[in-house]
């Protein structure tokens, strides 16, 4: 048996396949998975819609967007600063921040994501504290950040939805103007 497809069939069949096969791949690439350390954020037509968590979800064709994804595992943030101790010593601190983010839509819309205002932040309490102590107390002490200035970092950078879990000291020198 032989089967005959004559033009005007043909007309219908080929645009036909071409809808079909366009809107199969639509609906392919609507589909996203969120991995278990990530956060989506998902605006429809331009305005915060929701924030997607681990799992596979569904985004509208061309109303939803996503905005950014997000890691929501610790961030490591490695810096140094130089400062001066209360017998006028000057001292090159090197540190390391880790921070986490704590509300992705706070982070997206609010902050800068720029790591200036983090380390100027820690900066100004290790300033605080190491121009209190004389150089050997700095030295031998290790802890430097204080629990009360964790809360005090947390009150900051709640609006930039970010929480900042530990500061690290890794060295601290004699600051001798190059380094």
């Amino acid at each position: 048996m032989t089967l005959f497809i004559d033009d005007k069939t043909l007309i219908y069949i080929i645009p036909s396949a071409i809808v079909l096969f366009v809107l199969l791949l639509i609906l392919v690439l609507s589909i996203k998975i969120v991995r278990q350390n990530q956060q989506v954020v998902i605006e429809r037509l331009g305005v915060y819609h929701t924030t997607w968590r681990a799992g596979i979800h569904f985004l509208f064709p061309f109303v939803d967007r996503v905005v950014k994804k997000v890691s929501v595992s610790d961030q490591l943030l490695e810096t140094h600063n130089d400062f001066l101790t209360i017998d006028q010593v000057h001292v090159y601190v090197d540190f390391d921040v880790i921070y986490q983010i704590a509300d992705t839509k706070q982070y997206v819309y609010g902050y800068d994501r720029n790591v200036k205002p983090i380390t100027s932040l820690v900066s100004h309490y290790l300033r605080v504290s190491i121009g209190e102590k004389d150089f050997k107390t700095v030295l031998s002490d290790r802890n430097l950040i204080l629990l009360s200035d964790f809360m005090k970092f947390d009150e900051v950078t709640d609006n930039w939805g970010l929480k900042i879990k530990r500061v690290q000291i890794k060295k601290i020198l004699i600051y001798k103007g190059d380094k």
